[in-house]
């Protein structure tokens, strides 16, 4: 039977922030929502990947030592909008919801990096689903 489960990363955040690793080994679908309230600059999000079997630190720079990149993603809205990871999705509209499929391919663990948010808020969730 298909698991689905939905998890928030950050809940009315206004400052920049890196949520904690979450562990997606067992899910085969990952997709990331972005929700922006009063937003009158510009909020950008990238999202992070480790394959690495312990626990990555997102926060950290990656290395040898702490594995991990920026994972592309693709926009379900109109389902044509590529997002490179190292760039991250941005907007400068004031409330929206944006979702997007997170490229997870052989991934363990994915990370939310939030910033540039100046004046409004924004929560961000994550959902997961199995491929059974």
């Amino acid at each position: 039977m298909r698991r689905i489960q939905s998890q928030p990363v950050f809940t009315g955040i206004s400052a920049a922030a890196t949520s904690v690793p979450f562990l997606v080994e067992d899910f085969r679908h990952l997709v990331v929502h972005f929700l922006l309230v009063g937003a009158t600059s510009t909020f950008k999000v990238k999202v992070s990947n480790a394959k690495d079997e312990k626990n990555v630190d997102f926060t950290a720079a990656s290395t040898v030592d702490n594995p991990w990149y920026y994972a592309d993603l693709k926009g379900l809205g109109d389902g044509a909008s590529t997002v490179t990871g190292a760039t991250g999705f941005s907007t400068t509209t004031e409330s929206s919801h944006k979702a997007y499929a997170i490229n997870v391919d052989m991934a363990k663990w994915v990370g939310v990096e939030a910033s540039v948010l100046s004046a409004g808020t924004a929560s961000v969730i994550l959902s997961s689903a199995t491929n059974e």
